[in-house]
């Protein structure tokens, strides 16, 4: 009697998104900026940043290179600063400078008393 093989469970590849906009950010680089700097569509910078396209190893090679970094450094975030920072950036576009404010105090505050 044959038997079924069973295909071997695939990796999961590293979301790019979750740590671009902060590489980004990090670089104090707009969208469009790292779009001039790469030489990829501002199109495919919102994309891979939203999650809605995957990245080619190329992509991130060229990413890496427009944000002077390595292509397996974009694969985690370059420190908490520009989390913190992705915040207020946030907060500011929405015009919520006076939230934003607010928010990095708090964090300023908790840091503090540990």
């Amino acid at each position: 009697m044959p038997t079924k093989s069973v295909p071997a469970a695939k990796t999961p590849r590293p979301k790019l998104q979750s740590h671009l906009r902060a590489w980004r950010l990090y670089r104090g680089l707009s969208r469009s900026e790292l779009a001039a700097r790469s030489g990829l569509a501002l199109t495919t910078i919102d994309k891979i940043e939203t999650g809605e396209k995957d990245f080619t190893g190329k992509t991130l090679g060229v990413l890496a290179v427009a944000l002077e970094t390595t292509p397996s450094a974009l694969l985690s975030p370059p420190n908490d600063r520009a989390d913190i920072w992705s915040v207020w950036d946030d907060l500011r576009e929405q015009g919520k400078t006076d939230e934003a404010a607010a928010a990095l105090r708090a964090i300023r505050d908790t840091s503090s008393k540990e």
